[in-house]
């Protein structure tokens, strides 16, 4: 029995050992299962960071290094892959790394798509959109990291440039405004951070330009004012920082925008010299910098349609040739960055334009039509890029108004038309899109003018009012756009015009006082508002011409003088502007006429004759210019009805240009209407 009990405890301390074993063993099992599944997820933790890191230097350095040379097909490639594989693994929301770097590759992405128009507005909004919500959600999960912070401060400012593109003005300043608010605390926080320091001076700088969009000058000159001082004091910090050097420019450039504004050329010219300067100082030292060749094509750019304004033809031909040759040698290099063929149709454009201006119709179908082409190819590449068919509309509308002016009216009201197919079309898309609507109203004037050309004034009237439906409408949207309230005032103009024709004097009335109030209330806002000055010197003039044929000359002639005193102090501002003088001859005309009505023919001669005296000036430096030698025809003819000793000689001074003109085939028929008047009163064969 005892020996029973003795083998069953033996038993038991055999099974207890062999039980203690195997615990011993399964633990230590588990231990080294631990271990191995520690290690194993620590390193596809660490690969995953590894990768995270690899994608954080491809989506960010490698653009970095890409981009400056123009190579946004390489880039676009490398991001596409990088949301494709964001989109083909589950991320966790509670991994605020991971959510950040998807955040950075789609924002990446969509800007990039967007830079080279391959994608739908719609697309890119949505893009922009959910990478700033993902960015949210990561500084909520980790307020601490100001880097982050920073992020979401730069994507608000890409949503802002975004609506800055589609019109929508409202959401740029709330977007800018954000990425203000954000950066500002980054920089409170960390002074001595020049990255951030640099990104505010970027934030000023937008809300500068949308300041001067809105009209608030004062406010665009205090945002552009306090970028620059930022810039400077980075750059007196790091001379040789490029990046700084570049935004210097940038501030030049704005500030050069602002002194035009508010009318100081000298300034302005100032401004864009010291832009050209630095842009020139930067290429030197990096001539394949294809961001820094484009900087300073737009430099050109710049400093031709400032010459331009100060009516130097010459200089402001060779500004912009400079900008085309630029431009043409980044296309030969890379012919598949469609953003550089865009900019290489704007050169074309703005070469067209001024040999418009100079006669060379050669030149200027050859450049129009290069720049057509451009555009053309583009579009069919990308039919969905709204922006590019924009584009392709305002070239029809160029072409248009070239072969308006070279006779061929057929030709002008095709392209006229196709113009207004694509505006048509844009705004069916998106009604809601103010610069779309702005540009169809422009396509119905323009349709409206050539309608009135043909002699068809009830399909011109229709046109016109569609016109003014719209600018009516875009004004009650936004009462404080300058700009559409300018254009709602060219409508009432051009209504008032056509119902002269139509012999309806009391609607005319109407219409041009509509004008002229809109005209006062701009010009009151801004009394240094040059562009606005002269347009409420020609509302003044057009009611005065009104007032004339009713018979009201005592308010004729306070209207006749008011123009007169505004176009007096324009050219005392800015005595070389070509127009400016042109417009002072005008006014000497005009109140020539009223003095014929008064029956002093005298004082009617004085003004004639400083009329002519002006404009021979104006045709003697600027030969090619067909409306000068126009107005020599019309003063001489108007002189040679008051002076009967040197009838004859005025007479055949304006007949000599109108029949060169005449068999040239540059007359319009408004002038050989005239030119036959003239023949037929002065009874001259």
């Amino acid at each position: 029995m005892q020996k029973s009990i003795d083998k069953n405890h033996k038993q038991q301390d055999s099974t207890r050992r062999l039980l203690s074993l195997l615990i011993i063993s399964l633990i230590v099992m588990l231990a080294i299962v631990s271990i191995f599944w520690y290690q194993a997820k620590q390193q596809a933790r660490d690969e995953r960071q590894q990768v995270l890191d690899l994608i954080n230097y491809m989506n960010v350095d490698l653009r970095d290094k890409l981009e400056p040379i123009g190579k946004l097909d390489i880039i676009e490639g490398v991001q596409r892959r990088i949301n494709q594989y964001f989109d083909n693994i589950d991320i966790n929301p509670n991994n605020p790394e991971a959510l950040q770097q998807k955040a950075i590759a789609l924002a990446q992405y969509t800007i990039t798509l967007n830079q080279q128009g391959k994608s739908k507005q719609k697309q890119v909004e949505q893009g922009l959109l959910q990478a700033n919500h993902l960015f949210q959600q990561t500084v909520q999960q980790q307020p601490d990291k100001l880097q982050w912070q920073r992020d979401l401060s730069v994507s608000y400012e890409k949503l802002g440039d975004f609506y800055q593109q589609t019109g929508d003005i409202a959401k740029v300043a709330q977007y800018y405004q954000e990425s203000l608010n954000i950066i500002k605390k980054l920089v409170s926080k960390d002074p001595d951070n020049m990255k951030w320091q640099r990104g505010l001076s970027v934030s000023y700088n937008k809300l500068g330009v949308l300041a001067l969009q809105t009209g608030d000058k004062a406010k665009a000159a205090q945002y552009y004012q306090h970028s620059l001082d930022i810039v400077k004091k980075l750059i007196s910090k790091a001379p040789n920082n490029v990046e700084w050097q570049r935004d210097l420019t940038i501030s030049y450039d704005n500030l050069a925008s602002l002194s035009l504004q508010t009318g100081d050329k000298a300034k302005a010219t100032q401004y864009y010299q010291h832009s050209l300067d630095i842009v020139k100082k930067l290429l030197s030292k990096n001539p394949d910098n294809a961001q820094w060749q484009q900087d300073l094509a737009v430099s050109y750019d710049n400093l031709a349609d400032l010459s331009l304004q100060a009516g130097n033809k010459v200089k402001a031909t060779q500004y912009y040739q400079d900008s085309l040759n630029i431009r043409k040698e980044l296309v030969r290099k890379d012919s598949n960055n469609v953003q550089w063929q865009q900019n290489l149709s704007v050169s074309y454009e703005n070469l067209a334009n001024i040999y418009l201006q100079t006669g060379n119709k050669d030149r200027v179908a050859q450049y129009y039509q290069d720049s057509l082409n451009i555009r053309k190819e583009l579009v069919k590449k990308y039919p969905e890029n709204v922006e590019w068919q924009r584009n392709l509309s305002i070239s029809y509308e160029a072409l248009a108004d070239f072969s308006l002016q070279a006779g061929n009216k057929v030709k002008a009201a095709q392209y006229y038309q196709d113009s207004l197919n694509i505006r048509k079309e844009l705004v069916s898309k998106d009604s809601s899109n103010n610069e779309w609507q702005r540009d169809l109203s422009i396509s119905y004037e323009n349709l409206a003018a050539i309608s009135l050309q043909t002699g068809d004034k009830a399909k011109a009237t229709q046109y016109y009012q569609n016109t003014l439906n719209i600018r009516k409408e875009l004004v009650r949207k936004d009462p404080s756009n300058n700009e559409w309230q300018q254009d709602l005032s060219i409508s009432y103009e051009n209504l008032a015009d056509i119902s002269l024709q139509t012999g309806d004097k009391v609607k005319a009335a109407q219409y041009y006082q509509n004008a002229l109030e809109i005209m006062k209330k701009l010009v009151s806002k801004d009394p240094n508002n040059m562009e606005w000055q002269r347009d409420l010197s020609i509302s003044y003039d057009n009611l005065a011409d009104l007032l004339l044929k009713t018979g009201d000359k005592t308010k004729a002639a306070q209207y006749y003088q008011n123009a007169l005193e505004i176009t007096k102090k324009l050219i005392s501002k800015d005595p070389d502007n070509e127009e400016g003088q042109r417009d002072l001859s005008v006014s000497y005309s005009k109140m020539g006429d009223l003095a014929i009505k008064n029956k002093e023919p005298q004082t009617a001669i004085k003004w004639y004759m400083q009329a002519l005296e002006i404009v021979e000036k104006l045709a003697k430096t600027n030969p090619q210019t067909i409306q000068y030698s126009l107005d020599i025809a019309e003063y001489s003819y108007k002189l040679s009805r008051l002076i009967s000793e040197k009838q004859k000689a005025y007479y055949q001074k304006a007949e000599k240009i109108l029949k060169n003109y005449q068999q040239t085939g540059k007359l319009s028929k408004a002038d050989k209407s005239y030119f036959q008047d003239m023949k037929k009163e002065l009874g001259i064969e």
